[in-house]
């Protein structure tokens, strides 16, 4: 089963998202901040971190860079309420970006494509 780590502070808009990946059979796991969420991904495996960019405890970039050297492996989406142009300055090295106003399927869509990807697909992690 794919396991999606959502890292974000605001409790409603976590569970929503949690929720709408739940019912598409992804185990999620929720992080309220970046120590959770490191917590996670050092015990844990997962296949995808959704990021959002507004941390309090960090600075996004700091953490997306502690992510990376950790495990370059570990596919990271930002999602954050600005539009994925600025998104793409803040964290250029995230695999893709979503900017919260879009329609929830096109998070659907870049999370399948990510996970669907040739080079992930071949990984043994890829069970989307």
């Amino acid at each position: 089963m794919t396991k999606i780590l959502i890292v974000e502070e605001e409790d409603r808009i976590r569970r929503v998202y949690s929720w709408l990946l739940r019912s598409r059979g992804v185990e999620i796991i929720e992080a309220r901040g970046s120590w959770e969420a490191a917590a996670t991904f050092i015990s844990e495996r997962v296949d995808l971190i959704l990021l959002d960019l507004k941390l309090s405890d960090i600075d996004s970039r700091d953490f997306l860079e502690i992510i990376q050297e950790y495990d370059p492996e570990i596919k990271v989406m930002t999602f954050d309420a600005q539009p994925v142009e600025q998104q793409k300055k803040i964290a250029p090295a995230a695999v893709d970006h979503f900017d919260k106003s879009q329609s929830i399927f096109v998070l659907l869509e870049k999370i399948n494509n990510i996970l669907s990807s040739k080079s992930y697909r071949e990984s043994a992690r890829y069970r989307f």
